[in-house]
């Protein structure tokens, strides 16, 4: 599945939201990432699915990038994939008044 392949990819990541400036980074860690690729994060809050926010970010100079407002009154999950839907997905919790989570594949890729 999407996890096993960004395992097998070894891709890490870090989102970050600068409240300041107000955008939304995703910075890559380790990895073969398409820089020329949009990525899509999905937020989802935990226990309000109305408030979940797709967010697609467009390649920047250090990863990807947009403008956006995000709420920090609580925690977002977190889930990271490329805008073109091919099969891989990373994911994260980023945790209330926090503003950068490490995104990971939820698998290891040690398991099958």
């Amino acid at each position: 599945g999407p996890d096993a392949r960004a395992a097998a990819m070894k891709l890490g990541a870090i989102a970050r939201y600068d409240e300041e400036h107000g955008f939304v980074e995703v910075l890559p860690v380790i990895g073969g990432f398409d820089h020329s690729a949009s990525l899509q994060l999905k937020l989802h809050h935990p226990t309000r699915e109305a408030e979940d926010q797709t967010l697609v970010l467009p390649p920047h100079e250090t990863g990807w990038r947009l403008d956006a407002k995000l709420a920090v009154d609580h925690d977002w999950l977190l889930q990271l994939q490329p805008a073109n839907d091919e099969p891989w997905r990373l994911r994260g919790r980023m945790p209330k008044g926090q503003l950068a989570a490490q995104l990971r594949p939820a698998v290891d890729a040690s398991q099958p």
